[in-house]
């Protein structure tokens, strides 16, 4: 049968061949088309980056509110034990050491407290050059800064947010709850600088949340 097709018809072959080739040449312009058009290309927002936080971890306040013992407690409850001082020094986070280790992990829980100020005697200026100094030592110390904000829409004073322009630029997660970011201020300051950003339901969901981050990751 091929022979009489050959037979009447001998350029078969070649048609044959150029057939191949336009399709193959069709298939592969799908290919790139289909490449050119992943997830990733799409248009919306870029998939979360994946948390993963080590231990040892220290906490403390920036703007000597009580937020700092919430988020230790967080900590505890995440299975991992901080160190825990409102009032940790630069120098308490280069050499704090727990069982014979040195720190991976800070958690800066910021929101100003006018009564926290006054009853340790420092104002928002002496407060701004600690958490400075702070963030320079845990830069040198190669750990990782978590910014915790749960004061929510009524903690977002002028002075809070001196703080948060301070310490979210620095931070390697974000993380606030319903309504602390309404304005989005926090969260534009995290696309700026690709950090991720995270919304926790509640400073009760938040060791639930840092489990998952002291684990595989989330």
């Amino acid at each position: 049968m091929h022979q009489i097709e050959h037979e009447r018809n001998p350029h078969l072959p070649h048609l044959t061949i150029q057939i191949r080739r336009l399709a193959s040449a069709a298939a592969i312009a799908a290919g790139v088309a289909f490449a050119a058009y992943t997830p990733a290309a799409a248009e919306g927002p870029a998939p979360e980056l994946k948390v993963q936080l080590d231990a040892p971890a220290i906490v403390t306040s920036v703007g000597q509110s009580l937020d700092a013992f919430t988020v230790q407690l967080a900590v505890k409850r995440a299975g991992v034990e901080p160190a825990y001082d409102n009032h940790m020094t630069a120098d308490d986070v280069t050499h704090t050491e727990i069982n014979g280790d040195h720190a991976k992990t800070i958690f800066l829980a910021v929101g100003a407290s006018v009564k926290g100020f006054g009853e340790a005697g420092i104002s928002i200026d002496q407060e701004i050059v600690r958490t400075t100094k702070i963030l320079d030592a845990a830069k040198a110390a190669k750990m990782k800064v978590v910014m915790i904000h749960l004061g929510g829409k009524d903690r977002r004073d002028d002075l809070s947010d001196q703080l948060i322009k301070l310490v979210a630029p620095r931070s390697d997660v974000i993380i606030v709850v319903p309504g602390s970011d309404d304005d989005m201020m926090i969260k534009k300051i995290a696309d700026n600088g690709a950090i991720p950003y995270r919304v926790t339901a509640s400073a009760i969901t938040l060791a639930e949340d840092l489990k998952g981050a002291f684990g595989s990751g989330t």
